[in-house]
């Protein structure tokens, strides 16, 4: 097995952000109560800005590809 890398470990902490908000947004439709509704936004919401955060540090750790790249 290969030695992960950091851009595989922050690659894999990305997707796993993706999951975790669709698993949020998922059910957002199917609760009928209001409180729940916003207690399913707010978690997604939260999954959201983790990885906006995660892909900050992913293209300030020397990864992220610009137009120049």
């Amino acid at each position: 097995m290969e030695k992960p890398t950091v851009e595989n470990i922050i690659d894999k902490a990305i997707a796993h952000e993706e999951i975790a908000y669709s698993f949020y947004t998922d059910f957002i439709d199917k609760v009928r109560d209001s409180a729940s509704k916003s207690t399913l936004e707010f978690l997604a919401n939260e999954e959201f800005k983790h990885k906006a955060k995660v892909e900050y540090l992913y293209c300030n750790a020397a990864f992220c590809q610009t137009d120049g790249g």
